[in-house]
């Protein structure tokens, strides 16, 4: 999230709570500032009555892509509402996307023995 603005990190925001999202796990410098903007987005919606999911949205902020992406396939759950896909984002143009997909197949491979 490092290189990108505000503005666009309010639109992603915006976008995830119109999709019902219920899990938001961060990572990186900015990750707990865009556990922030969730929770002011949420707040702004709220008192402006303003569409938002009909369950409640968790986020969390990691410190380690591994322990990110484990945390989001395998952890996060919500018992009001079943969790059938798992969104990445790589906010930081591209630069995590080689580490992404290396422990992905990491973890397929694991699942797969």
């Amino acid at each position: 999230m490092e290189e990108k603005s505000r503005s666009y990190a309010d639109k992603v925001v915006a976008k995830l709570l119109l999709r019902d999202v219920a899990w938001v796990c961060t990572l990186g410098a900015a990750s707990e500032w865009v556990h922030d903007l969730f929770d002011e987005e949420i707040v702004f919606r709220e008192v402006e009555a303003l569409y938002l999911p009909p369950h409640d949205v968790i986020t969390t902020w990691h410190g380690e892509l591994e322990e990110c992406l484990w945390f989001a396939l395998f952890s996060a759950q919500m018992d009001a509402v079943p969790i059938d896909q798992v969104a990445v984002l790589d906010m930081a143009q591209g630069a995590a996307l080689p580490r992404i997909q290396a422990y992905l197949e990491t973890l397929a491979a694991g699942l797969n023995e």
